[in-house]
């Protein structure tokens, strides 16, 4: 397997002699194999070999150990390490995200920090890491780009791994007398990654012993065809895309392949990274084609709209918001595009503009996010009140914004127009414990 993998990074250029790498170890066998693998590799690819280890919180005793373990691991092959430890529970809560996202960015914030501006930072995907994500793409419904997968290089994220199997990395423990860590929530069968990696996967063996093999070619194919796909639209963008705008004559002119394509590069750019769906790709394109000046709901509140061949997008001014949602107390509380997260804070009172602190001892009738409705009015000092209408309009809040835009309330008032106006109501008190809301709003 040396060879397989060393073979791999000279093909894909992965790694130049005189490079500083270092590799994302949590103490599994395919990062422990990942680590010892570069190390043996050293000598013939003149490279500077690190490590790194990030200590989630999440199994608690059990996590610990495996941040104590890798770093003795590294400690005896005189290996440089580092180690972060947070807690990810509490950042998802405080965040109100999923704990997946939370450890996930938590834990590159922290291998890019610790990589700086000149080392590569290398994971082990594999390839049956590779065989799993593209049949979940598949499941939830993906393109052609989707079906890249994971590529073997991000930037300066490299995956030297990608050529070789699970089954090959078990061998290549115990041939090596490895002894790596196991994390028993990779058996959780409630993860649909893990149901695709216990029952499908298995299941596709019956009919191709070497589907990941297959999968993994599928992969390549493509990513080149991908590649290539991009490389002809961007000849053509700068007429396509013209500032916040696209003409639907130059657009229409490209093979349909193209015309999708551009579509989706359009929509990232102007609207969400989030990609736009084939319905609304085929929608949009059929509406373009009539030639007719006119407007398009979209995905995500945004409208396209047509006007003499050019279409922009923009919030949709016609969206209302959301019916209106208790809030939980504590807890996280979704209500359309945004996330309110509520928790008690004993600490003084601090934060953003998205930050919004009440006094926790009051007894206050039951709070929920909604929209603005006709003679809402919040509360400015003793006796004074000013309408939620002239709150936007003195904030200058688009238009097309003001009927989609989260407000907390009570029964009777509001008591926050996030970013904007608090209450005069509910103040804090010194030395009572507060009620803190922090408002995302969710893409």
């Amino acid at each position: 397997m040396l060879k397989k993998v060393e073979s791999y990074i000279r093909q894909h250029a992965l790694l130049q002699e005189g490079d500083a790498v270092l590799v994302a170890c949590s103490g599994g066998a395919d990062s422990l194999t990942l680590l010892d693998v570069l190390l043996r590799l050293r000598p013939s690819l003149g490279i500077d070999v690190q490590a790194a280890h990030f200590e989630h919180g999440i199994r608690g005793a059990a996590s610990r150990a495996d941040a104590t373990f890798v770093e003795n691991f590294c400690r005896g092959r005189g290996v440089p390490f580092f180690l972060e430890a947070v807690d990810i529970p509490a950042l998802a809560r405080a965040r109100g995200i999923s704990l997946e996202l939370a450890a996930r960015e938590a834990r590159y914030d922290f291998l890019w920090r610790v990589a700086g501006e000149r080392a590569l930072v290398a994971t082990a995907h594999h390839q049956d890491d590779q065989a799993e994500t593209l049949l979940m793409r598949l499941l939830r419904g993906t393109g052609t780009d989707g079906l890249v997968g994971i590529r073997s290089r991000s930037g300066r994220l490299i995956r030297p791994l990608l050529a070789v199997t699970r089954q090959e990395i078990e061998s290549y423990c115990r041939a090596r007398g490895l002894s790596p860590r196991q994390d028993a929530t990779n058996e959780e069968m409630d993860a649909t990654r893990n149901r695709i990696r216990h029952t499908l996967l298995p299941l596709l063996r019956e009919e191709n012993p070497s589907i990941t093999q297959a999968l993994a070619n599928l992969s390549v194919i493509a990513g080149e065809e991908s590649d290539f796909l991009e490389g002809l639209l961007a000849k053509r963008w700068p007429r396509v895309c013209q500032g916040e705008a696209l003409c639907g004559k130059e657009l229409l002119a490209l093979p349909l392949a193209l015309q999708r394509r551009a579509l989706r590069r359009f929509w990232r750019e102007t609207a969400t990274l989030q990609d736009l769906d084939f319905h609304h790709v085929e929608s949009l394109l059929q509406f373009l084609a009539t030639g007719k000046n006119g407007a398009l709901s979209m995905p995500r509140g945004f409208c396209a709209r047509v006007s003499y061949g050019y279409c922009r997008l923009a919030r949709d001014q016609e969206k209302r918001g959301e019916e209106p949602v208790p809030v939980t107390l504590p807890g996280v509380t979704d209500w359309g595009d945004f996330r309110l997260t509520a928790a008690l804070s004993s600490g003084e009172p601090y934060g953003t503009r998205w930050d919004f602190f009440m006094d926790g001892t009051q007894r206050f009738p039951a709070l929920c996010l909604r929209a603005r409705q006709p003679g809402d009015e919040i509360a400015i000092g003793p006796g004074r009140m000013k309408k939620i209408k002239d709150v936007f309009i003195d904030a200058k809040l688009p238009r097309e914004e003001r009927a989609s835009y989260p407000l907390l309330a009570t029964e009777q008032e509001i008591l926050w127009v996030p970013g904007i106006r608090r209450s005069a109501h509910f103040p804090t008190k010194k030395g009572n414990p507060a009620l803190h809301f922090h408002l995302d709003r969710v893409q």
